[in-house]
């Protein structure tokens, strides 16, 4: 089922299935959002719960007890219940079930509120540990953004530009595309720009630390343009398949993967640790021009 916000300058589509994003027009028809071609990624903007990134062969640990589960958890092929729905806001639930408990023990809450103001479109996301003990959790966005944005020029015209000069670090993973623990220093153009190529994605994503709270991306030969804001998340990812495709995902992550080894849920790093009744709150928000 898709669920439809409209003002006067956004009309937004958002999937029942994984609370996804799906589609984003501005007033002039401009799609703004990768519409999923299976044969470079076949998703929008799908949220990452209760992981992000991979875990040692796909498996953990938690209290003796081994679990596999997927690379960025479950929520993205989950149906979401839909709570409150407006013309304008729209806010999803997923609840623990006999399913997400065979990858994940816990009772937990998932909720995330959507709202349009003006070409702002705001995402509110709350995760609350339903259960009696402390219950590890990330969450992170992995939105993909149509380039070259507009659809005017080529892929190469395009660019991200932070708000802010920066010296970031850049997470360094390992063969398996787990965290090394290495971070090394990462030199934007200016402290400011990365410019995009499909040669950069050849060994997969970008992750970087310290840079700051948000990113647009850009075009030498269009004036539209798309902001991410995101917060407090520690890390934000770039990608783009390897073997092309016209988009970008620009992803704030509040976790990371695995560290190389670390198989026992109760020591991996980058988690959420929520008491029992806790709740975290973050905000992920999207300007569309």
């Amino acid at each position: 089922m898709l669920y439809t916000l409209k003002n006067e300058l956004l009309t937004v589509k958002i999937a029942a299935r994984g609370a996804e994003p799906v589609s984003v027009v501005g007033a002039d028809g401009t799609e703004f959002l990768w519409q999923a071609d299976a044969r470079y990624w076949g998703k929008t903007a799908p949220w990452l719960f209760p992981i992000c990134g991979r875990l040692p062969g796909g498996a953990y640990t938690y209290g003796g007890v081994t679990y596999e589960m997927g690379c960025h958890g479950f929520a993205r092929g989950m149906e979401f219940a839909p709570v409150a729905v407006s013309d304008t806001a729209l806010t999803m639930l997923l609840q623990a079930n006999e399913e997400t408990k065979k990858q994940y023990p816990f009772d937990f809450s998932l909720e995330i509120a959507y709202r349009l103001e003006g070409n702002r479109l705001c995402c509110a996301l709350k995760i609350t540990n339903k259960g009696e003990s402390v219950m590890p959790a990330s969450i992170g966005g992995h939105p993909g953004f149509c380039v070259p944005v507009g659809g005017v020029g080529a892929y190469d015209d395009c660019y991200l530009e932070f708000s802010a000069p920066c010296t970031p670090r850049a997470v360094v993973f390992s063969v398996n595309l787990l965290d090394s623990g290495e971070r090394v220093p990462y030199t934007p153009e200016d402290g400011v720009r990365i410019p995009l190529s499909h040669e950069m994605f050849q060994n997969d994503a970008t992750f970087l630390c310290d840079v700051p709270r948000e990113v647009t991306l850009r075009s030498k030969k269009s004036l539209h343009a798309v902001t991410v804001s995101y917060g407090e998340a520690p890390y934000l990812g770039i990608w783009s398949a390897a073997n092309g495709g016209d988009f970008v995902c620009i992803e704030p992550w509040y976790g990371m993967a695995s560290a190389e080894g670390v198989t026992a849920f109760e020591e991996k790093g980058d988690m959420f640790r929520l008491a029992r009744g806790e709740s975290r709150c973050v905000q992920m928000d999207m300007i569309f021009e």
